[in-house]
């Protein structure tokens, strides 16, 4: 029976440590960042659009003010798509820093076994941590897509009720 390695055992979960948590904070920061200034624009831009509706319909005639409610949906609608933009960032957060979580996790049970031999790690539970796929690879890439999708949804909400607008006061 082998010595187990403490030093470097210690060491190596040290580097382990230090190597994951650059990527959890930076990633968690990034990824903060950017759905909190999408989010806030989509609703600024549908809600600022919404609000200025009534400032408009004053001076459109009575024929065509009927149109405004069109536009007037498709705003609400890009308000709705963006809040669901919204908790589908955050579910996206949530499963990316669970993954590098469990990731650190993973690696620091490998280090364990190769520090510490098998006699006191779970030589085959490494073997399966270390085959097994990204962590919440599936629900990551669905709360990537779906706050993109209903973003650009959201957009073009914006756009099309715009268009209206402007075909409106023509």
């Amino acid at each position: 029976m082998t010595q187990p390695d403490w030093e470097k055992y210690q060491r190596e979960m040290s580097r382990n440590t230090e190597l994951h948590s650059f990527e959890i904070e930076s990633t968690g920061k990034a990824l903060y960042e950017y759905g909190v200034l999408l989010i806030k624009n989509l609703l600024l831009l549908n809600g600022g659009a919404l609000v200025a509706l009534p400032a408009i319909a004053t001076v459109l005639s009575e024929e065509v003010k009927q149109n405004v409610a069109g536009s007037a949906a498709l705003f609400v609608t890009g308000l709705s798509l963006a809040m669901i933009c919204g908790y589908f960032t955050h579910l996206n957060w949530l499963f990316q820093h669970s993954a590098y979580l469990e990731l650190k996790n993973r690696r620091a049970r490998k280090i364990g076994l190769i520090c510490l031999g098998p006699e006191l790690q779970n030589a085959a539970e490494v073997e399966t941590d270390m085959a097994e796929k990204l962590p919440f690879e599936r629900a990551i890439k669905w709360t990537f897509w779906v706050p993109h999708v209903t973003g650009i949804a959201s957009l073009i909400s914006l756009v099309l009720g715009c268009w209206l607008l402007l075909g409106v006061t023509k």
